[in-house]
């Protein structure tokens, strides 16, 4: 080396000695083109299985209520900063820390809006007028890449966007996953500087519109990521997330518990908002929820990873003569007239406004029914059904009711047919549907339990509640509410 060298390398290192280090602070990181995660509740971490998050903003506290439910982060301008909200937050921010998750699609598959991107916020707090240019880039032990991107340092503050290149291609949810950032002057290696903590879902395909209405849940990314954990394939989701509803008589994954209480008229949650929410009720309304709240928590997962699914509510459907029977009987009984007008309205009921006919024929099971309550005209016998009585009535957390004037099921599209699942009761099988059909009879074994009748006495006004097995009384039709 000559004289001339070892003096310039010689002065470099004097130079480097006596620079003030460089320190960087990361303070806000936005993901872009991820899908909208609703909040009917600010999930607690503390509690079993759930994912980690760090909401800290202003009324954002573990356990609130958003009624009606929210995106987070917020839409619009965090008026703290006049920038938009962050998913991640640190530093001297009215709102920090704060850490929300994030939902993306798995592997290869094509995002919901566009490519996975962070756009991110640093602040040179060493100098604190830093200007320059660096080189930024970040990953993480669970697989996690960004490509890296130059950015530029103005009066202590650089902004830019990562896409994140490698992603997870099974399911996953990855709760408090660490980013690790790195930084490097043009020409250097690579340095970390900072870390932010996060908690990813990754779906196997792009949602479809969740039924009910509902939204997309927190806690159904949560519980949909956790169940299908490491799968690829939506008959292996279906599969891993169908595990979660065939143990009944215990209490759910979820905490949720099948008509809780119901002996004594405790009213459950009848949405997947209101079912979240009573995870903070008092008493016996703690985790109390209906056959639709199961129905809609099955679906839903399901529908959060692109597989397709229909809510069905299956109710009796009451033997009726022809028509010049109906308007015979009609015209020798207002109150049969009264109730099959009703019946015919927008919103038909069940069961007030059926009543079931049978002959005198009947079997004897309905005949001992006592005299003053046969509602009889002419050939014919009356009976208001009351609900359908459960083969085998054990549901989650509970033994469940023994009837049920209609109930909540789901059918699911997969393999090029539609399955019937109960949620509820934790059974299923084949069932091909039309999906044209708006009415459907589902498979017989539904009907190995029977109805039971509320029979109003003529004489005194008084009902009686009669159960029969009798293969005359009404079927069970299935109608659609919704599908996807």
């Amino acid at each position: 080396m000559s004289l001339s060298s070892r003096v310039a390398a010689a002065g470099r290192a004097v130079l480097n000695r006596v620079r003030a280090p460089r320190v960087f602070r990361l303070e806000e990181i936005r993901f872009l083109n991820g899908i909208d995660i609703w909040y009917a509740r600010i999930p607690d971490p503390a509690q079993a299985n759930v994912a980690w998050l760090e909401p800290r903003p202003a009324g954002a506290a573990f356990r609130h209520h958003l009624t009606p439910a929210e995106v987070r982060p917020l839409a619009g301008n965090d008026p703290a900063t006049g920038r938009p909200y962050a998913h991640w937050a640190t530093g001297p921010h009215a709102n920090a820390p704060v850490s929300w998750p994030v939902a993306f699609v798995r592997g290869p598959n094509v995002p919901v809006a566009g490519p996975r991107q962070i756009r991110f916020r640093i602040r040179g707090i060493t100098p604190a007028n830093y200007n320059g240019r660096r080189e930024i880039k970040a990953d993480s032990a669970g697989g996690l890449q960004t490509d890296s991107v130059v950015v530029q340092f103005n009066n202590g503050v650089a902004t830019g966007t990562l896409t994140l290149t490698t992603v997870p291609g099974t399911v996953q949810r990855l709760s408090r996953e660490v980013l690790r950032w790195q930084m490097k002057r043009l020409g250097e290696g690579w340095q970390p500087f900072a870390q932010s903590e996060h908690t990813f879902f990754f779906v196997l395909e792009a949602p479809l519109p969740p039924l009910g209405p509902e939204q997309n849940y927190f806690e159904m990314f949560d519980w949909s990521c956790r169940w299908a954990q490491g799968q690829g394939a939506a008959a292996a989701v279906l599969q891993q997330v169908w595990q979660r509803f065939t143990t009944v008589g215990q209490p759910h994954d979820t905490g949720l518990i099948y008509w809780r209480d119901f002996q004594n008229g405790t009213a459950p949650a009848q949405d997947m908002a209101a079912g979240i929410r009573s995870v903070d009720a008092a008493g016996m309304q703690q985790y109390a929820v209906s056959c639709k709240v199961f129905d809609r928590m099955f679906c839903n997962t399901l529908s959060l990873h692109g597989i397709r699914t229909a809510e069905m509510m299956l109710q009796a459907h009451p033997m009726i003569p022809d028509g010049t029977a109906l308007r015979a009987e009609a015209a020798l009984d207002p109150a049969f007239a009264t109730a099959l007008n009703n019946a015919r309205g927008p919103n038909p009921g069940w069961p007030a406004h059926f009543y079931h006919i049978v002959t005198h024929a009947s079997p004897a099971s309905i005949t001992r029914i006592p005299a003053d309550y046969k509602f009889t005209i002419g050939a014919m016998e009356y009976y208001k059904p009351d609900g359908w009585r459960i083969a085998a009535p054990a549901g989650h957390g509970n033994i469940g009711p023994n009837t049920w004037g209609n109930h909540w099921i789901a059918d699911v599209f997969i393999g090029g047919a539609w399955v019937l699942y109960d949620p509820s009761y934790g059974v299923t099988q084949p069932w091909q549907d039309a999906i044209a059909a708006a009415t459907l009879v589902p498979p017989a074994a539904y009907e190995a339990g029977g109805v039971t009748f509320s029979v109003v006495s003529r004489m005194t006004g008084n009902s009686l509640v009669v159960p029969t097995a009798n293969p005359q009384e009404p079927r069970l039709n299935a109608i659609r509410l919704f599908n996807n």
